[in-house]
């Protein structure tokens, strides 16, 4: 479950272990492509229907009138057209405006055992490979969010995003690389789980990675024992 608004080496007294990821898979959609809308939309207006009035065949060149009832079923196809082509417009720009996803390698480590009042350390490695991320956010969809149980020493360049569940690392160009290495002091004991996905802290706050069935996720426990 996302929450927010959708939702490295270990220090003194702790262990630094890596990070299992879990990543979605990407299906098939089975969604109807625009081409096909577009097509089924314009036949519906288009093609003539036998409701029309036409005159007869050995009277071609014969001067004839369109009686008010054909005139009105004229001026509804000419609305229909009207109609299907401002929606094919919209379906068009909507897709050419689609921007690239959000791709990044990830890696993430933190101290897995610690005591109460010890330091320990949660270090996000991320390489871009995909546009600039702006506001690249570290969201915690745990229940259990690492800013919580310790108290924060060093942000890592990060400020603590709490309507977003996030760390808020800044903007990461494109092809650029950043490490954010957060320390912090254990407060609370006890055994805690937690699961970080990246997203954007902006609109549309897009996540890195996604896929069908939900973004990439690093999870992770971390035992804290009483001093």
């Amino acid at each position: 479950m996302r929450t927010g608004l959708g939702g490295g080496a270990a220090g003194r007294c702790a262990t630094g272990h890596g990070v299992a990821s879990k990543t979605g898979a990407g299906g098939a959609s089975g969604a109807v492509s625009v081409s096909e809308t577009l097509s089924s939309m314009l036949n519906e207006v288009i093609i003539p229907r036998l409701d029309l009035a036409r005159p007869w065949e050995d009277a071609i060149d014969a001067p004839f009138t369109i009686s008010a009832p054909i005139s009105g079923l004229n001026e509804r196809r000419v609305y229909r057209m009207k109609a299907a082509l401002a929606v094919a417009v919209v379906l068009l720009s909507a897709c050419a405006d689609t921007p690239p996803p959000f791709t990044a390698d990830v890696n993430v480590s933190a101290s897995q055992t610690d005591t109460v009042g010890g330091r320990a350390q949660l270090v996000v490695n991320v390489t871009n490979t995909g546009p600039t991320i702006p506001h690249i956010g570290l969201t915690f969809v745990s229940a259990d969010k690492w800013y919580e149980r310790h108290t924060l020493t060093d942000p890592g360049g990060c400020t603590v995003a709490t309507d977003y569940s996030a760390l808020d690392c800044g903007d990461l160009a494109a092809g650029a690389s950043a490490t954010f290495s957060i320390t912090g002091t254990a407060s609370q004991a006890g055994t805690f789980h937690y699961e970080l996905e990246l997203r954007e802290l902006v609109r549309p706050f897009h996540y890195v990675n996604d896929h069908p069935n939900g973004a990439d996720v690093q999870a992770w426990d971390e035992t804290i024992a009483a001093a």
